[in-house]
């Protein structure tokens, strides 16, 4: 009789203990299940001070270090749509500008600070008679003569005009076109 209880009791023990260690585990590995689902917000409230609790403290980290992450990646998934929104905005933009430059009907002729063609737009290709592979990277006197036929000195104005383009919105020169004629623009 003594060896039957003595049994008894030490199966309910173990059945005690079992339970003790067992079902905080499930309670964690409940909380991960609804948690891998991508609730984030879940949390696991275990007040245990042995290595159980340790190990759900540890787990609610976990879990808020990834919901960080996850609010970052957004934030950053959204910031990156805004900029390709924005570059495919300002490529329509430039493309309008490029299109509205080239096909505009006034020569528009770009040059660097030494003088060097970067820019002949159509209208100035039809008017001066020149293939922009003629002119691109040719110094701007191919079309600017030293000299007006009226006998003012230009060999200045290039570089006056690098210096102070705001003096020069109304400008009017003679020019030369690639068959030698003398036109004032």
């Amino acid at each position: 009789g003594m060896l039957f209880i003595l049994l008894l009791f030490m199966g309910l023990t173990a059945f005690y203990i079992s339970a003790l260690v067992s079902r905080p585990i499930k309670e964690l590995a409940a909380g991960a299940l609804i948690i891998g689902s991508g609730n984030l917000d879940y949390k696991i409230r275990m007040r245990r001070k042995d290595e159980i609790g340790k190990l759900a403290v540890s787990f609610e980290k976990m879990t808020n270090d990834l919901k960080n992450t996850m609010a970052s990646r957004d934030m950053l998934n959204r910031e990156i749509e805004e900029r390709k929104k924005t570059e495919e905005s300002l490529r329509r933009s430039e493309a309008k500008y490029r299109e509205l430059v080239q096909y505009a009907n006034s020569a528009i002729i770009r040059w660097d600070r030494d003088g060097r063609i970067t820019f002949f737009n159509e209208y100035a290709e039809k008017f001066f008679g020149y293939k922009p592979q003629e002119v691109m990277g040719q110094n701007i006197n191919i079309i600017v003569p030293p000299k007006e036929s009226t006998g003012r000195d230009l060999t200045g104005l290039i570089q006056d005009i690098v210096r102070n383009p705001e003096k020069y919105l109304y400008n009017v020169n003679e020019n030369i076109r690639k068959d030698g004629r003398r036109v004032w623009m």
